[in-house]
Formats: C-alpha cells, sequence, structure tokens
C-alpha cells in the first residue's frame, strides 16, 4: 500500500464523477496486474540490489539496464516537485489557503522541502516498518475514510450534487480525447508496485503469498480511494476544481457545513505528513539503481562515491538539483495546476516506457535462462506471460501515445503548446542522457566508500 497507495491524485480523477471507477478498473486490468506478475517473477528469480536495473542487465546487457533504471529514477525526479507542490498547497490550507496560488511561495516551499529531505538521506536515514505504516495510517486511511463519510453525509443531507450530466454516468465518453489525456493519471495510482516487488523473496511462500498481498492491497486502496474520489466530485464543481489542492478543497467545504473548518487544518496536517514520509520512503530507493549501474561503469566514478554512511551524497546533490531546477517552472508558467500537469504527464510516459522494458525483460529472461529458479511464475506458461506482457505493453504504448496530446485543463494562453514541447524535449533529452553516458562508458572499479 505505501508504494501504490496515494490520495494526491483523486483530484484529477474526481472531474469525472462516476466515471472515475471505469478509469480506475481499467489501470488494475492494463497495469496493476501486468506489472505486479511480471515484477514478482523477476524479483524471486533474481533477488539482487538494483532492481529493474539488475533484471534488464541480465537480460539484454549493461546498456539496455541502465536505461531501464535511469527511466525509473528519471520518473522519480520528475514526480518530485510534482508531489511536493500537492505538499505545500495543502500546507497552506493550514494558515492561509490563497498561499497555494503564489508561485514564489510554492517554489520556495518544494526547494526547501526537498534539499531537506537530501539532507536526511544523505545521512543513511532507512525507513523502518512502523514509520511505513505509520504514514498509510495517517496521510490515506484517516483522510480517506473521513472524505468518504463526509461526502456521504455532505449528499444525504440534500446538499448540492456537484456531479451534473456526464459525471453521473458510469462509462466515459471515450470518443473525447481530452477524457483520455486526463483519465491516464489513473495509471500512476497503481504505479510503483515493481518496488514493493524486490520483497516478494522474502516471504515464506511468495507464490501464493505475494498476489494475495497484492490483491490485498488493491482491494483496500479502491475501497479508500473511490469513495473519496466521488466525494470530491460530488463536493467541488469540475470547473473550479484543483488538481493540486483538490483534498483539502472538498475538507474545507464539508467541514463548513457543520461549522468545523478547523476540521479542514487538521486533515491537511495529516495528508501533508502522509505525503512526506511517502516521498521520503521513495526518495532514495530508485537512486540506489543508478549508483550500482554507475559503480559498473555507467557513470563518472566520481558520481558514485559514499560517504561514511554509506549513501551517494553526490547523487543526492544532482537529484535536488535537477529538481530545484525543475521547480522553477512553476514561477514561469501562469498556474500551478498546469505545471503540476506537465510533470505528472512526463512522469506518466517515463514510467510506462521502464514498464515496457521490464516486460520485454521478463519474456527474454524466460527464453535465455527457463534454468534459473523463480519460486513465481506469470500463471498460465507460455501462453500467460505472453498474455500478461502483452496486454501491459499495448495498455502502456497507448497511454504514452495519448498524453502527448494536451487536455482540456489546460486552458491559459500557451499552456498547450509549452505542454506538447515540454513532453516531448523531456522524453528526447532524457532517454539520450543514458545513451550519451553508454557510450563513453568505460570499467571501473566501485566507487570506495568514504570515511
Amino acid at each position: 500500500m505505501a508504494y501504490i497507495a496515494s490520495l494526491s491524485g483523486t483530484p484529477a480523477l474526481a472531474e469525472y464523477g462516476m466515471s472515475s471507477m471505469f478509469f480506475y478498473a481499467v489501470a488494475i486490468v492494463l497495469l496493476l496486474v501486468p506489472t505486479s506478475l511480471v515484477a514478482a517473477e523477476l524479483a524471486t528469480g533474481w533477488p539482487e540490489t538494483g532492481g529493474v536495473y539488475a533484471w534488464a542487465r541480465e537480460a539484454f546487457g549493461e546498456r539496455i539496464g541502465f536505461m531501464t533504471v535511469w527511466l525509473q529514477w528519471s520518473s522519480v525526479v520528475i514526480s518530485m516537485p510534482a508531489i511536493m507542490s500537492v505538499v505545500t498547497v495543502n500546507a497552506a490550507y493550514i494558515f492561509d489557503p490563497d498561499l497555494g496560488s503564489n508561485r514564489w511561495f510554492v517554489f520556495v516551499v518544494i526547494v526547501s522541502v526537498m534539499w531537506c529531505m537530501t539532507a536526511v538521506a544523505a545521512r543513511g536515514v532507512r525507513e523502518s516498518a512502523w514509520i511505513t505504516n505509520a504514514a498509510v495510517v495517517v496521510g490515506i486511511v484517516v483522510p480517506g475514510v473521513v472524505l468518504a463519510v463526509l461526502g456521504l453525509l455532505y449528499v444525504l443531507r440534500g446538499r448540492p450534487n456537484q456531479m451534473t450530466g456526464v459525471g453521473r454516468e458510469l462509462l466515459p465518453q471515450l470518443g473525447d480525447v481530452h477524457t483520455l489525456v486526463l483519465a491516464s493519471t489513473a495509471f500512476l495510482v497503481f504505479a510503483g508496485v515493481e518496488q514493493s516487488a524486490a520483497h516478494a523473496g522474502d516471504v515464506a511462500r511468495p507464490e501464493r503469498d505475494y498476489p494475495r498481498a497484492i490483491l490485498l492491497a488493491t482491494v483496500i486502496v479502491l475501497v479508500l480511494i473511490v469513495p473519496a474520489t466521488l466525494a470530491i466530485a460530488a463536493v467541488i464543481p469540475a470547473k473550479q476544481l484543483s488538481l493540486v489542492g483538490g483534498l483539502s478543497e472538498a475538507f474545507t467545504a464539508m467541514f463548513a457545513v457543520y461549522d468545523l473548518q478547523w476540521m479542514a487544518r487538521v486533515m491537511a496536517v495529516l495528508i501533508v505528513a502522509g505525503l512526506v514520509v511517502q516521498i521520503q520512503v521513495v526518495f532514495v530507493g530508485p537512486i540506489r539503481g543508478v549508483v550500482a549501474a554507475g559503480r559498473r561503469g555507467a557513470l563518472p566514478a566520481s558520481l558514485c562515491v559514499a560517504n561514511r554512511f554509506g549513501m551517494p551524497t553526490r547523487m543526492l546533490i544532482v537529484q535536488a538539483a535537477v529538481g530545484t531546477a525543475l521547480a522553477g517552472l512553476f514561477l514561469m508558467l501562469p498556474s500551478v495546476n498546469g505545471v503540476y500537469w506537465i510533470f505528472t504527464a512526463l512522469q506518466t510516459e517515463l514510467l510506462l516506457l521502464m514498464y515496457v522494458l521490464m516486460y520485454a525483460t521478463v519474456v527474454q529472461l524466460r527464453r535465455t535462462r527457463p534454468e534459473t529458479p523463480r519460486p513465481f511464475r506469470v500463471p498460465g506458461g507460455r501462453v500467460g506471460l505472453i498474455v500478461a506482457t502483452g496486454v501491459g505493453a499495448v495498455a502502456c504504448v497507448a497511454i504514452v501515445v495519448i498524453t502527448l496530446l494536451p487536455p482540456a485543463q489546460l486552458d491559459e494562453p500557451g499552456e498547450s503548446l509549452l505542454y506538447a514541447g515540454g513532453l516531448v524535449v523531456g522524453m528526447v533529452v532524457t532517454c539520450a542522457v543514458p545513451l550519451w553516458l553508454a557510450r563513453r562508458r568505460r570499467v571501473v572499479a566501485v566507487a570506495p566508500v568514504r570515511t
């Protein structure tokens, strides 16, 4: 749940009201299920440090392995300003909601929090089970349950239901391209399960327990996220919905009915605390895979040097510096919503490209390394594997293409052009860097640990 559950994406899907359930179902069938099965087979067959890098390297060699983990890491780096903008805008509701629309406030808070997290990560602080569990409960379960209950009471008391017209339909208008573009964010709700697969080999019976864990987590996430999404849709009109601050907007409107506006601030504190801990949980994970590849020659040896806590401080600084530069877009574009959507879309593109490489990896390893013990295998033999990877790959490529089209919500002058151009440039640059580094690759010794 800590890897795949988050309320931050619910405002984007809330715009479609009842139709959001359709998109959640599609994301589960076309992304979560294939990715969970594939990641479990790879993790139990090759339980090595490095995750997707180790798997792709085993199948296709160093260059593709580095490309795979680079896409994963890049998607995390690009997502940090977006997720932190959600943290910032919701934090503004604790003090003054108007601060959430102040671009300088958003920029300064994002950069400050990012560098603070870098400092914490550099000291080798590890997330423990109780911290992760607390983050899930505090930042997801409690706000999700409260939001769902308040939304139900809000409707039962006869308050205006903002789900009108198409918002009341179970099936969306699939012929509307703009609908498909924004709804692609449903895929991000269930992304990240490949990181949890690294623990599949640590349980007693992974062939039984890991699928059960994924199923249980999915059911719990749906029980929390779907009602929360519908609650936001019922309270906030679609045209007034903020992609970044929609959660606090909904709580403010609901608690106002009972003259309990102070409770909206309490919920904002919980949301912010939960998101910050969740961000810290994944802050270092993907960078370890990049450093693992770097120590085999994919990166300059100087970037892979670790401090006395065993942390790659220089790569952490690079990560924070890139995030700071990306956060500068909040000062350049006219709306926080527009920047959030650009980051979310680019994160989606890179992550789905990485999944396509991961699907190809499991097929290649099933062909070239059939003798390797795999406590968990994708069910159905070769046919089951082809169906799972084929469905997942086609869905990922389709969403990559659809996401290139600007959503209708970007209605400020020049935003649509900047969105499309930014995605293309971002994808080209992100994919070109590892290829350029691969050409300059040289065999180096493992970077030493400084004391």
